[in-house]
Parts: C-alpha cells; sequence; structure tokens
C-alpha cells in the first residue's frame, strides 16, 4: 500500500488512532499543483541568461528554497567573487524581478493541478480552517490560488514575503496555523520537498508527505503517492468525521477571510 502511517515512530502528540486536525495548512507547488516544474525551467533560463554554466543543476538544487534566496544564489553565480555587498544586493533584486515576471508569465497560461488536491482541500474546508504556506513570493502566490481556484476554499495563506524565515525554518507554518486560530500540535500539514517537511517538522504539526516512493520520502508522520490513494482516503474520512463532531459541539469562530488574512504582516 502505498500510504504509510508512522506516527509512532516520531513521536506524534496523542495516539494515532485518537489524533484529529482540527486545521490544515498545505505547500503549494508540487503539493496543491505541478508549477514546481515550471518553476525550475523559470530559475534555470534566468541561470543560462546570466551565464551560470550548468544552469539545470543549479536550478534543481535550489527549487525549494524561498525565491529571494534563490536571487541571492544566482547573483553569488554570476558576479565575481570580490564583488561589494552593494553591488549583489542590487543585482540579487534585479534577478527576483526577473525571476518573478517569467513565473507569472508561465502561470498565466495556466496550471495543472494535483489529482485529489483541490478536492481534498474542499474536503477539509468543510469542517476546519485550511490554510496553504509556500516559499512563492506573495503575489505569485495569491496569482497561483486564484486560477488553480483554490481560494474560495482557504481562509489564509502565507508567503515567504509574510515572515522572516521561509522553509526550512518553521516561521511560515508557525504564522499559518497562528492564523487558523489552531494549535501546532492538532494542524495537519502537507508537503513534498525536505526544506518543507523540516520546517512543518520543526513547528510542531503532524506532517503528511507526498512523494514518488514514500520509502525514500523526506520524514514526516504520513506518507503517501497519490491523494486518491484508498488507505489515505480512509484515513481522511476518519479525521473528518471526528472533526465535524468538534464542530458541532464547538462550532469554528469568524477568523480572518482569504480576502483579508494572506496579506496579513
Amino acid at each position: 500500500m502505498s500510504f504509510t502511517d508512522s506516527t509512532s515512530q516520531q513521536h506524534a502528540p496523542g495516539p494515532a488512532g485518537e489524533w484529529f486536525p482540527t486545521c490544515a495548512v498545505f505547500d503549494c507547488d508540487g503539493v496543491l499543483m505541478d508549477t514546481e516544474s515550471q518553476w525550475i525551467k523559470t530559475v534555470e533560463h534566468v541561470s543560462g541568461q546570466l551565464g551560470i554554466e550548468r544552469p539545470r543543476d543549479i536550478a534543481n538544487r535550489l527549487t525549494a528554497l524561498p525565491a529571494g534566496q534563490i536571487a541571492d544564489a544566482l547573483a553569488r553565480e554570476s558576479m565575481p567573487a570580490e564583488a561589494p555587498e552593494g553591488e549583489l544586493a542590487a543585482h540579487s533584486r534585479q534577478i527576483l524581478r526577473r525571476l518573478s515576471e517569467l513565473d507569472a508569465e508561465r502561470i498565466s497560461r495556466g496550471v495543472e493541478l494535483i489529482p485529489g488536491a483541490l478536492e481534498l482541500v474542499e474536503e477539509l474546508s468543510a469542517v476546519m480552517p485550511v490554510a496553504v504556506a509556500s516559499n512563492s513570493a506573495r503575489g505569485i502566490l495569491d496569482t497561483k490560488l486564484e486560477i488553480a481556484g483554490y481560494t474560495p476554499f482557504l481562509t489564509t495563506w502565507v508567503s515567504c514575503d509574510d515572515v522572516p524565515e521561509g522553509k526550512p525554518a518553521p516561521d511560515m507554518y508557525l504564522e499559518a496555523v497562528r492564523r487558523l486560530g489552531g494549535a501546532p500540535g492538532r494542524a495537519l500539514t502537507v508537503e513534498d520537498s525536505a526544506p518543507g517537511s523540516a520546517a512543518a517538522l520543526a513547528a510542531g504539526t503532524r506532517v503528511v508527505v507526498l512523494a514518488e516512493d514514500p520509502a525514500t520520502a523526506p520524514r514526516g508522520h504520513y506518507a503517501l503517492t497519490s491523494f486518491t490513494d484508498p488507505g489515505f482516503r480512509a484515513q481522511v474520512r476518519r479525521w473528518t468525521a471526528a472533526a465535524a463532531e468538534r464542530l458541532e459541539k464547538t462550532p469554528m469562530t469568524g477568523g480572518p477571510s482569504a480576502a483579508d488574512g494572506h496579506m496579513m504582516e
């Protein structure tokens, strides 16, 4: 079976059979939509324009980092080692603008959703608040979520512009859970990268890792190859049933709307 539950080995809060989430936070690229491959192409293209050798390799190496850190890395790769910090910073800002422009162009032509992701977000949002936490810049993240149709089901979303440090630091997940009015120990998070899962674990959440091979997936509490996996779907039904029962006893209080929450500093 492709769905793997390793909560007993991860020291998650409470027995695996009793735990259920009261809020959920999803990564974006590679989890909700197949934009990661587009982003890699964007970084590769800009790296090539800068004259960096082996642009594909550097794109693959940097892709999971926040956009600002990628721009900093490309600036250092493309300028002399003795370049002043001021010139490096200015060059990095130019690179970041170019990355953002190209990414926006690609996204505007449409995005491909990860199978089962939209349905999962909609299902969870019916019984708990749901957020997105992404290393994407704020403007790009807004565009992705709107074009892909996720915004009606989200309470808020957090970009790399909204926190001091992007993934693998826990800041982004802690901020998302805070905005949802939840507790990290009762938050379900969904990731696909090592930096992302490290951030979610450091924040104290329970982590589902989406990977081609669960045996080699980054560390998490659960691993799966598809959101449509029967074992995972059965687990989600148990979680949502428990969350619905809790909701009947304690109705959710109003939180920030998607229109306002994602812009909170």
